[in-house]
């Protein structure tokens, strides 16, 4: 296990390898854009945006560190970069219709991001093998809360042995909250 300190709280991050059975975002406070990937008592990562409104968030498990931030306004795309360093290790860039994109990282092959439509309960990421991972609504596993953002992430077992599968399961979450966000954004910008 990876331990890091966050907040001032250690916490003790459990490899995915070692996770069986599906793992479930969670966020403990809904005024708070912090979430944490669980996988039953054990936490496999966390995902924490610096500031209310920005889009740089910072991403941990137990095998790596990172900063995710979309960039761009017309022609947006998210880069992703080890923690402290300058150099992108993964790229987004989503097609026009904000629903799929694709994820590139360097020496290995595209991944595929696809949503069922703009207001889907599931999306996927795919590899050239097929179905890597599925993000799902899970109307049974909520916590005690409303207004919170929550998840159940399916990994095909074949995926456990991708050595970006960290990154990329942590990268897809950070879609699906800015998908979300500017969802909701345009739905009260419509209504005012």
């Amino acid at each position: 296990m990876s331990t890091t300190a966050t907040h001032e709280t250690r916490i003790d991050f459990k490899p995915l390898h070692g996770v069986s059975g599906p793992l479930y975002w969670e966020q403990p406070k809904a005024a708070r854009r912090e979430y944490t990937l669980r996988a039953g008592p054990d936490t496999v990562g966390m995902l924490s945006f610096r500031s209310a409104l920005g889009s740089m968030a910072e991403v941990t498990t137990a095998t790596g560190h990172w900063t995710f931030k979309r960039m761009g306004f017309f022609r947006t795309r998210v880069v992703v970069r080890a923690f402290g360093k300058k150099g992108d290790l993964a790229e987004y860039s989503p097609r026009w219709t904000g629903t799929a994109g694709e994820i590139r990282v360097p020496g290995f092959a595209a991944y595929k991001w696809l949503e069922e439509g703009a207001f889907s309960s599931t999306v996927e990421l795919r590899d050239a093998e097929g179905l890597m991972l599925r993000y799902s609504s899970d109307s049974e596993h909520k916590t005690n809360g409303v207004l919170r953002t929550e998840a159940r992430v399916d990994i095909e077992p074949r995926a456990l042995k991708d050595t970006n599968l960290p990154m990329l399961l942590m990268l897809g979450w950070y879609l699906l909250i800015l998908h979300n966000e500017d969802i909701n954004a345009v739905t009260v910008m419509g209504g005012v």
